[in-house]
Order: structure tokens, then sequence, then C-alpha cells
């Protein structure tokens, strides 16, 4: 015998067709996504491991198609540490207030700051703080197009 939730009217939903399916959509108090998940619940279950489709060549599983939220986010915070890691072997290059100038404004291992509170720190204006910055990135700039460049062996 089929549960309560799978009646319509005291019948089956298989037993009372398209017409008493009808009827119990119309009652009060359903509504369509109770009556899909009842007939989604006759399904048989499928494995994570099952193949997506019957054919030899598909290698495709149920779990390759299921979406990881928390390993996408996983992987753009990998790429945002490789990143990190690049600039900061650039700025080894800067001078010391330089680097200190870009790391606080970019918040590289810290904060955010705003180039009054860098300037602030070190004893200078917003103004000469951003001249500091705009010396600092034109550099690194000059550095990564230098990093770019395919190298060229001597013939």
């Amino acid at each position: 015998m089929k549960p309560a939730l799978k009646k319509a009217g005291g019948r089956p939903l298989t037993a009372v067709g398209p017409e008493g399916a009808q009827r119990f959509f119309d009652r009060p108090g359903s509504a369509h996504f109770q009556l899909e998940s009842l007939q989604v619940s006759d399904r048989t279950p499928r494995g994570m491991e099952e193949r997506l489709s019957v054919e030899e060549e598909t290698t495709a599983t149920v779990g390759d198609m299921i979406v990881d939220p928390l390993a996408e986010q996983e992987y753009q915070r990998v790429l945002d540490d490789i990143e990190n890691r690049e600039v900061r072997t650039l700025a080894e290059q800067l001078g010391e207030r330089e680097r200190t100038v870009i790391l606080a404004h970019y918040g590289l291992g810290q904060a955010a700051q705003t180039l009054s509170q860098i300037g602030a720190s070190l004893g200078l204006t917003a103004e000469r703080a951003r001249q500091i910055e705009v010396g600092a990135l034109t550099k690194l700039r000059e550095a990564l197009s230098h990093s770019a460049l395919p190298e060229h062996e001597p013939t």
C-alpha cells in the first residue's frame, strides 16, 4: 500500500489519472511543487558514481554534474593567494617606503588603508604617499613587462 501522502481523494495518484491529479492540485492548500515532489519521490534514486549515459565512451557521472560552491570558493582563494605571492615577490624590488605604501593601500596581508592613513603612519602627507605609490606602481609595471617578455638565447 502506498503512503498516505501519495493518495488523492483516498486513492493512489497513479490510479486516479491526470484528472484526479488535477483535482488534487486544485484542492485548497495544495501547491504545484507538492504534486511534483510526490511524483519525483516515485523515481528510482541514482548513485553519485552512476554514468549519465549507457554509452561505453561516456565517463561523466551524476556526481560530476553537481556543483560544489565551497570548492569553487576555495579555488578562487588559491588563485588570489598565488596573485598575492607574485605581487609580494615583485614588491621586494621596491624600496622600504614604496613597499609599505603599496602593501598598505591595497591591503596585502593587512587591512587596506587610505593614503591619508598611510601618510600619517609614515609622517607624510596623503599627497606624498600618493606620489610614492605612483612611482612604485610604475616600477612594478616595468618589472612585470620585463618578466613577461620571452627570453632570447644568444645565437
